[in-house]
């Protein structure tokens, strides 16, 4: 290799010596990264020692090795579903063979999903399996003795017979590969072409011709009218209900198709049908962060328009990273709901719901219980979403307490009394905090020092007078709103440089510094909320959370069999795209509120892991915008 790479060198002088070597790696099949990294490498080793993107290296190279170790378990999930499909036919070929499915199963592929996909697969792969033998074992056992034990067989064997007609449908949606295109066929000799025989289908009267184009176009005429005055009469509807109504255009139409799929089409076709496709594979696939820069992009491009509002996709996003019983982001979605409702489309409500969802009993702040809304497509949510909306009328934020059963005033002045000895922690903690520039620390130092700003708000907490609640809220909520702590920052530190520099700080010093506030708000807000449940319990009586929490979690889990059913209708191949990726976002957005509500230890599992993916992409957080003009 290095021989080949002198000699080439020598003959080559005006070649990079990168790459050259680069070449030469990927010639021979050993090339030690691909391409995209080589790139990035270059960049960073341009990248000068002083600048201020080195600063945020740490938590990029977390937010990568998360994303790695996403990956690779992706990239398991798809060889764990081929080997389940192996199982499957080898282990219940009998079965398949009595239901007539042994064809069709044979063609399924792992590839046909797409690899987020492929873990959820498996488990429903093997729910099949267990469905087909335990149909076996009924059906080859031994034969009922009496009436009422053929009766109990029967039953028995239709329940199974449902189960697996319905898995079936469900996993044949999703792993049968889609048919290969048929060529045209080659027209022979005295064969018509198309034009001609369409030509000669056309009717010889030209009057009467004219006489039906007139007449649909009438008609026409009458169906577009008809469909302004809906359109406006929507439009009325959700002005009346406060923010403006979305615009955006309908992909009813649309099948949906894997991203990977739609993306090679679009490399020699710019149809707007394809792009607004790919957003819905994306937002099916669970890509929100590429459906959301998608849609942006969409939205800004002259000749484009998006099937759904990117401020829509980014508070579906900000709900998922919405840390448990915490203020972040509880600003950013109270300003999105101030200024949009989404509109009366299916697809729209649903997305709006799932954004809604979680947000509602966390954070009751954020405005977001106007959205929960049951979608018509999915009845069996109508009493979930009902529970959701009554639970988070209360204005009470849901804690971690509420779920662990605690009851009565006395409960909650345990649960005060630690939130009070975090803030005095911080108090002697926070003021001895260095950043690493030295401007932003002198900022931070001055906000977290007696008689500082931030000092001020804690050490109201600390003194843990639940008498000051209501006052202690009112400070908070002007802390948790990012512009006011942001020109806190830019005054403050103007006061202390004067005017030798009229630069203010930015980038990832700023970052931080917005970041530090954000915990102060949330540790303060956890105060704040336990607070208001000791003034609730004293008010309404010792049982009346405890009562209610009940009912939301009864609601929630009496909902969850009839929502599966609807999610595998809904989430067929044939529905149009659009409801299709809806749902399947709906559907996460209803893991993650049983998670919450340890309806379910799986669903807990990952829900966890959503928050810590959530904690490690904080530099992403900080780049989600909210603009929807």
């Amino acid at each position: 290799m290095q021989e080949a790479h002198e000699a080439f060198q020598t003959q080559n002088p005006d070649f990079d010596d990168d790459d050259v070597k680069l070449m030469l790696c990927c010639l021979t099949g050993r090339a030690p990264l691909a391409l995209i990294w080589v790139k990035w490498l270059r960049e960073l080793q341009d990248l000068p020692a002083d600048s201020p993107e080195w600063d945020a290296m740490p938590e990029f190279i977390k937010v990568l090795e998360h994303s790695i170790e996403s990956n690779r378990q992706a990239r398991e999930g798809t060889q764990r579903l081929r080997r389940a499909l192996e199982t499957l036919i080898t282990q219940t070929s009998e079965e398949l063979e009595y239901f007539e499915y042994s064809s069709n199963v044979s063609e399924w592929t792992a590839e046909a999903c797409s690899i987020a996909e492929a873990g959820k697969l498996v488990e429903e792969v093997e729910r099949f399996i267990e469905h087909l033998k335990k149909y076996g074992g009924i059906r080859q056992g031994p034969q009922p003795a009496s009436h009422s034990q053929g009766l109990k067989q029967r039953k028995e064997l239709e329940q199974e017979e449902k189960a697996i007609e319905e898995t079936y449908r469900y996993l044949s949606d999703r792993l049968t590969p889609p048919p290969s295109p048929k060529p045209p066929p080659r027209p022979g000799p005295g064969t018509k072409s198309a034009k001609s025989q369409s030509d000669s289908l056309q009717p010889t009267d030209n009057s009467s011709s004219q006489e039906g184009t007139d007449r649909k176009d009438a008609d026409l005429a009458d169906k577009e009218a008809l469909a302004h005055s809906r359109q406006d009469n929507t439009e009325s509807k959700e002005r009346e209900k406060g923010g403006d109504p979305i615009k955006t255009e309908k992909s009813n139409n649309l099948t949906l198709h894997a991203s990977k799929e739609i993306a090679i089409q679009l490399q020699d076709n710019d149809r707007k049908e394809l792009w607004h496709g790919l957003l819905w594979a994306f937002v099916y696939e669970d890509e929100l962060p590429a459906a959301y820069w998608l849609a942006n992009a969409l939205e800004q491009s002259a000749d484009q328009s998006a099937p759904i509002p990117f401020a829509l996709l980014a508070a579906v996003q900000g709900a998922r990273w919405l840390p448990a019983y915490t203020g972040v982001f509880v600003q950013d979605l109270l300003e999105l709901t101030t200024k949009i409702q989404p509109s009366s489309e299916d697809a729209q409500t649903m997305m709006g719901v799932a954004a809604a969802l979680c947000p509602s009993l966390i954070a009751p702040g954020s405005g977001m219980h106007g959205w929960l809304k049951a979608p018509s497509p999915c009845p069996a949510l109508h009493d979930l979403v009902e529970a959701v909306k009554n639970f988070s009328s209360l204005g009470i934020a849901l804690q971690p307490e509420d779920l662990q059963g605690a009851t009565g005033a006395d409960a909650y002045q345990r649960h005060l009394d630690e939130a009070s000895e975090d803030a005095q922690r911080w108090l002697q903690e926070a003021p001895r905090q260095r950043l690493i520039v030295k401007r932003a620390s002198d900022v931070w130092r001055e906000l977290a020092a007696p008689k500082g700003r931030l000092n001020e708000l804690v050490s109201s907490v600390a003194k843990n007078n639940i008498e000051d609640a209501e006052k202690i809220r009112k400070s908070l909520t002007q802390w948790e709103d990012r512009s006011y702590a942001a020109d806190q920052i830019h005054e403050l530190d103007r006061q202390l440089v004067g005017r030798k520099s009229k630069r203010p700080i930015q980038g990832s010093a700023h970052q931080k510094l917005m970041r530090n506030i954000e915990n102060v708000c949330g540790l303060v807000r956890h105060w704040c909320d336990i607070a208001m449940h000791i003034l609730e319990s004293e008010r309404h009586g010792n049982s009346f959370l405890f009562d209610k929490v009940n009912e939301l979690k009864h609601a929630v889990q009496a909902s969850l069999p009839e929502w599966q059913s609807d999610l595998s209708r809904l989430t067929e191949r044939s529905q149009p795209a659009d409801i299709a990726a809806a749902a399947s976002c709906l559907d996460k957005a209803v893991r993650q509120l049983e998670a919450m509500l340890n309806a379910n230890s799986s669903s807990e599992e990952n829900c966890t892991t959503s928050n810590q993916a959530a904690q490690d992409n904080q530099w992403v957080q900080e780049r989600l915008p909210v603009e929807t003009d």
